[in-house]
């Protein structure tokens, strides 16, 4: 038996015959940039390999990411006899998906979308990095019924609902047309369906959480029924869509290798990182010429910054050990003194009285962005005795949908993990973020739950106490990553202490 390397979609194996080995030295360069920052005095390129790449079918077998045409060169070399097979399976599976939005693309989405459809650079993998409010699903949508074929939805468990309603939409699909795949039984459960109705799914549905614990349970040998190498032939699917890509990334990495699809495209404002090591990773599964970006972006969101300050005590805390400042620290030292937590919501009515209130229009609403599920319900609660001819919700956690997306809502108080991201808010022309974080992605995805509505305006509030400088710190790099998005930026000062 020969040394055989399969070339695949982002990676190569290396199957060895019985016996044989990769030397020493190959095997050290068997490496990809680890996810996991590293301690002070490392090097700034982290050498730790993944051990899942090891696959066990045909006796001693390696798969790695293809980082380096040198490592595969120099097996070539060791082993000039080998044997390369292409691993690109090109099958398609035309299910009849339909465009249902009645939506006309603007001339820029027009360009998305037939880039994808048509992919002029025979690429197989593309990001479509638009800002905020840009129409991403409408464009990966729209092209996926352009193409017509079934695909494969991976995204993070909390999107699945969302994109239910939202294949419904767009594509008019029939719910006996969707499968989620919930857990290792519904792959089971999947094959015992006659297959005159398993060709009738158009879209498949799985979390990230899912996909991982499949890939892992197979490498591990705990699972020996579902071959996740296999499982997009086995299921007759080829392309594969992933929302909000830069979330559980490693396992969306892990997943594009292992599923090998023949066209990935990936939605995400926020695929950046501050860790070079990540960033490198990013760069590698999608390079420049991967990234769609053709728009210029109007700037539509007036940004307003109000400084208040906040009486200290020695009960007041911000930072937890070593870990640096914590905002949720900062609402439980409001909390625990009764007089400021009255005077700390009573600024945050006044700003939602200001900025929405006294502009507000039938079927407007505003979000409050807060830290901590006490100090949502307490503002709840409050809000809901001021306002009791509006509808006030909280939505954090486990609270219903509807507590976000009702059609009869004015408020919303939220958190940026419940409602920060992949959330469009329909009616929404108010954001009070009240949380102040060092999060590019964060920062972003929180300013950009505003679309841009013609002839409303939009109005980003965000706080921020002089007196904490983790709070200065934490603006000025706010402000760099949203530089050239705001249309107007007003600063004030709140001068009652709180």
């Amino acid at each position: 038996m020969s040394v055989v390397i399969i070339k695949r979609n982002q990676s190569f194996m290396v199957v060895l015959p019985k016996g044989k080995f990769l030397p020493p030295a190959i095997i050290n360069k068997m490496v990809i940039y680890d996810f996991r920052s590293k301690g002070k005095g490392q090097k700034a390129i982290p050498t730790i390999r993944f051990k899942f790449y090891v696959y066990n079918e045909v006796d001693n077998s390696y798969t790695f990411p293809d980082t380096s045409r040198d490592i595969l060169e120099s097996i070539i070399k060791i082993y000039p006899n080998a044997i390369i097979r292409e691993d690109y399976d090109n099958s398609r599976y035309p299910v009849g998906l339909k465009s249902t939005s009645g939506y006309t693309p603007k001339k820029d989405q027009a360009k998305y979308i037939k880039h994808l459809v048509e992919r002029p650079d025979n690429n197989n993998k593309y990001l479509l990095d638009l800002f905020t409010g840009g129409g991403k699903t409408y464009i990966s949508t729209e092209a996926l019924s352009q193409i017509g074929e079934r695909y494969f939805l991976l995204t993070k468990a909390k999107y699945i609902n969302k994109w239910k309603d939202d294949v419904k939409f767009y594509h008019g699909v029939k719910p006996e047309e969707v499968y989620q795949f919930r857990g290792l039984e519904s792959f089971y459960a999947f094959f015992q369906i006659p297959e005159e109705i398993r060709d009738n799914i158009k879209i498949f549905m799985c979390s990230t959480t899912t996909m991982a614990n499949l890939i892992k349970a197979y490498i591990t040998g705990k699972e020996k029924i579902i071959n996740p190498y296999t499982l997009f032939k086995d299921i007759k699917v080829n392309i594969m869509l992933v929302d909000e890509i830069h979330q559980h990334f490693e396992s969306i990495y892990k997943a594009n290798i292992v599923l090998n699809p023949r066209l990935l495209i990936g939605l995400s404002a926020t695929l950046v990182t501050k860790d070079n090591a990540l960033k490198k990773i990013y760069y590698q599964m999608f390079p420049e010429a991967r990234r769609l970006s053709f728009t210029y972006y109007t700037p539509y969101i007036d940004y307003y910054l109000y400084r208040y300050t906040i009486r200290k005590n020695q009960r007041f805390k911000i930072k937890r050990g070593n870990y640096g400042y914590s905002h949720n620290l900062l609402e439980n030292s409001i909390m625990k003194n009764y007089n400021t937590e009255i005077r700390y919501k009573e600024f945050i009515y006044k700003l939602i009285d200001r900025h929405y209130i006294q502009r507000r229009k039938p079927g407007q609403k505003a979000i409050v962005f807060v830290a901590s599920i006490e100090f949502a319900t307490k503002l709840t609660e409050y809000l809901q005795k001021q306002l009791k001819d509006m509808k006030v919700s909280r939505y954090v956690e486990n609270d219903s949908y509807e507590n976000l997306h009702g059609d009869d809502l004015d408020i919303i108080v939220s958190s940026h993990g419940s409602a920060g991201t992949a959330e469009d808010i329909k009616g929404l022309i108010t954001v009070i973020n009240t949380v102040n974080v060092d999060s590019y992605p964060t920062n972003v995805q929180v300013f950009g739950r505003l679309r841009d509505v013609d002839g409303v305006q939009m109005q980003f509030v965000q706080i921020m106490d002089k007196t904490i400088k983790q709070h200065s710190a934490y603006l000025k790099s706010q402000l760099t990553v949203l530089r050239g998005k705001p249309k107007s930026i007003i600063m004030n000062e709140y001068y009652n202490l709180i």
